[in-house]
C-alpha cells in the first residue's frame, strides 16, 4: 500500500514538473519588434524589399501573446518614433537613390512583430530621383567638312559625328563608280571625287563637347 502511495506521489511530481516546464517554455517564447524604411508598399507583406534603412529590433515581447495586436500597436509606435528624425533626410534620400528607388516613390517606415505582416508607420517623404541630362556637340576641324549637316561647311557641327574632305582629284576615267562605293576602310566615292573620312590619325576627327542640360536630382 505504501509503495502505491509513493508511486502516486512520483507521478504527481512528474506531472507538476511537466506543467512547470511548459510554463517555462511559454514564458521564454519571444517575438521581436522590427522597424525599417522602404520605398515600396509592404502592406500585408511578411518579407521586405527595397530596404532603404534598417533600424533592427527595437523591442522584444515574451509570453503567450507576444505577437498580439497590442504588441503590434506598441511596436508601430516605437517604429514611428525611431524613424521620425529621418523625415525628409538627405542621407535617406541618397540611400534610396543608391538602391534605384524610382522617381515619385514614397519612402515610409514599416513595423513588424515576429512573423506578422508589416504595418505602415512614419512617412519619410516622396522621392525625387531623376538622372542627369546632357547634350553632346561635335564640331569638325576647320579644314574638314561636317557630314550629315546642312549646309555642309568646313568646320561645321556634324550631326552624325563624322567629318570628310576630298582625298584626291576628281575621277576622269569612266565609267564612274556610284556614290557610296567603299574604298578600303577609310572612305567612299562621292560623284567623280574621292572623299576620305576624318580620323584621329589624319587629323579629321571631330572635337566633341558635352554640356550638362540639367543635373541629377535626388531629394525629398
Amino acid at each position: 500500500m505504501k509503495n502505491i502511495q509513493n508511486i502516486k506521489r512520483l507521478l504527481l511530481f512528474a506531472a507538476i514538473l511537466a506543467i512547470c516546464g511548459g510554463w517555462t517554455k511559454d514564458a521564454f517564447a519571444q517575438a521581436h519588434c522590427f522597424c525599417l524604411l522602404s520605398c515600396v508598399d509592404l502592406t500585408n507583406q511578411k518579407s521586405s524589399s527595397m530596404v532603404v534603412k534598417d533600424y533592427g529590433a527595437l523591442a522584444t515581447y515574451t509570453g503567450l501573446t507576444q505577437q498580439s495586436d497590442a504588441n503590434q500597436t506598441a511596436c508601430n509606435t516605437l517604429c514611428t518614433t525611431k524613424a521620425a528624425p529621418d523625415t525628409g533626410s538627405q542621407a535617406v534620400a541618397n540611400a534610396a537613390c543608391a538602391i534605384h528607388c524610382p522617381n515619385g516613390s514614397i519612402v515610409r517606415a514599416w513595423s513588424k512583430v515576429g512573423t506578422k505582416e508589416y504595418k505602415s508607420a512614419q512617412l519619410i517623404g516622396t522621392l525625387h530621383n531623376t538622372p542627369q541630362v546632357t547634350a553632346t556637340t561635335c564640331k569638325c576641324p576647320t579644314s574638314w567638312t561636317c557630314n550629315g549637316c546642312s549646309p555642309q561647311v568646313a568646320g561645321g557641327v556634324t550631326t552624325d559625328g563624322k567629318c570628310k574632305k576630298v582625298a584626291c582629284q576628281a575621277n576622269t576615267i569612266p565609267p564612274y563608280p556610284p556614290d557610296g562605293t567603299p574604298i578600303g576602310s577609310w572612305g567612299f566615292s562621292w560623284g567623280n571625287a574621292f572623299i576620305a573620312w576624318g580620323t584621329t590619325a589624319n587629323g579629321g576627327a571631330p572635337v566633341c563637347k558635352t554640356t550638362v542640360i540639367s543635373p541629377a536630382v535626388c531629394k525629398f
